[in-house]
């Protein structure tokens, strides 16, 4: 039995060390596409380009649209940082050195 329990927690722990890879590359590509398309690298679009030319009601519309969307990706990732750090604090992890 001890034995599942440890096998268990080495693939989980595993599991969380993936998804935060994960976060970080997507996190890091983020930051290099926004570079890349400042330097204008590459061009982007014609849907990309289209903020410009909305009319103002539309304009409102995308900007409640991507709100929504950033708050809920906050509160997720909030909640996923909030989890981990209360499991690492029950098992006896500490950030302080």
């Amino acid at each position: 039995m001890a034995r599942s329990k440890k096998a268990n927690k080495e693939f989980w722990d595993a599991v969380m060390m993936g998804v935060k890879t994960v976060f970080a590359a997507a996190v890091i590509l983020i930051f290099v596409f926004v570079i890349l398309v400042n330097a204008k690298s590459f061009d982007i679009p014609e849907w990309g380009t289209t903020w410009q030319t909305a009319t103002p009601e539309k304009r409102n519309e995308y900007a409640a649209i991507l709100f929504g969307i950033v708050c809920t990706l906050f509160v997720l990732f909030f909640a996923a940082g909030t989890v981990q750090l209360v499991k690492e604090s029950r098992a006896g992890v500490s950030i302080r050195r």
